[in-house]
């Protein structure tokens, strides 16, 4: 992992759909109460003001509102705002009703078992899975089929990777029940999934060579890997002393990261009181952490367990973040309401997306130039 080094903070209050004033701190805050460093860096390589084409896809792509919405994609021009739809990146439901999957519009057919989509631009197509199951290279993903027996019950769950170009489909394991959390550049890494439930435990890297399965993390109560990046794996945590803990589901006031290559475990994020959760990566691997309350939400840039930088807070509706992808220089996101970008020398920067952005939209691959 590279060093990080300071954030500046520039929001541009107005250009957004979302509504609401961002703010932004000018200091330095430490949620684990620990002391914070910062310091300097060279300005990247190009500016996200740059024309480009960002993919998005979703339910709400075309600025859909009905109930049986079209899974549709689109690209989004930057600057500027405007959506264009492409109608060859529609992704369709398919199969019998005991066997529902998805599939590509586009010939020759793409598969998964999930309503989603990314563009590779390595292979100029639509294929219909998030991002993070894509190779790195963009010319293969991987995704998790769903099985079940006539009487309802689930059983192993094959693991597909898939030549993008040939539309080569195969298995590869088929060993246990496992979802598919990230496709690296050392394997695809899995998580097993917990039948009956929407959470999952232990942490697994799959050969889609071999089909060789190697665990690196056995399942703990309590204990979800969700997202892969920056050479670790994180999960949130917890602290039993937390008088006031957030009113969700799986309550989080930490992040734990999982060094990859010692193993090390280590809380890199504690805001008591608050949900929090990695939402993305800085073009350095750094996580992007959103931390929330009934009364406001914030984003901070966390590069290391005491170097930690606030990047806006808001009391504004519809500011949780959606979806984030990040590439050598940027890293784009989206928030239920409104599209930013983050770049070293600029910090966030609410980009104007009327009617474009909303909860049903999410980013689907990395600004491409101009089409």
């Amino acid at each position: 992992m590279r060093a990080w080094r300071i954030v500046a903070v520039v929001l541009v209050a107005g250009c957004g759909s979302g509504g609401g004033a961002l703010s932004s701190s000018s200091g330095t805050a430490s949620p684990s109460g620990g002391s914070i460093s910062s310091s300097t860096t060279p300005a990247p390589s190009t500016s996200p003001q740059s024309s480009c084409d960002l993919p998005v896809a979703g339910f709400g792509v075309g600025q859909q509102t009905g109930v049986n919405n079209r899974f549709l994609t689109a690209f989004v021009r930057v600057p500027g705002g405007t959506e264009t739809v492409d109608p060859a990146g529609e992704v369709v439901q398919t199969g019998s009703s005991s066997n529902v999957h998805w599939r590509t519009v586009t010939q020759p057919y793409l598969y998964s078992w999930t309503a989603a989509a990314t563009y590779s631009a390595s292979t100029r197509r639509w294929v219909p899975v998030a991002p993070s199951a894509v190779s790195p290279d963009g010319s293969r993903y991987a995704y998790a089929e769903i099985v079940v027996d006539s009487a309802g019950r689930p059983g192993p769950t094959p693991i597909h990777v898939v030549d993008i170009a040939s539309a080569a489909d195969r298995v590869v394991s088929s060993q246990g029940q496992y979802d598919v959390l990230r496709y690296g550049s050392d394997g695809v890494y899995l998580v097993h999934h917990v039948v009956g439930t929407d959470s999952s435990s232990g942490l697994w890297l799959l050969d889609p060579a071999t089909g060789a399965l190697r665990q690196i993390r056995a399942a703990e109560q309590s204990v979800e890997w969700y997202v892969i990046g920056g050479g670790a794996a994180w999960s949130g945590a917890l602290d039993p002393s937390d008088p006031h803990p957030a009113p969700a589901k799986f309550p989080h006031d930490e992040v734990v990261r999982l060094d990859l290559a010692s193993g090390a475990e280590s809380t890199w994020f504690r805001q008591l009181g608050s949900q929090v959760t990695v939402v993305g990566f800085d073009p350095d691997g750094h996580p992007l952490v959103e931390s929330s309350t009934a009364d406001a939400t914030s984003l901070w840039l966390v590069s290391g367990p005491t170097t930690q930088r606030q990047l806006y807070t808001s009391a504004a509706p519809g500011r949780h973040v959606t979806s984030a992808v990040t590439s050598s220089d940027r890293t784009w996101l989206t928030t239920e309401t409104s599209l930013f970008v983050f770049t070293r020398d600029s910090g966030v920067t609410e980009l104007s997306a009327p009617g474009v952005v909303n909860a049903n939209v999410e980013l689907a691959g990395d600004c491409t130039p101009t089409r």
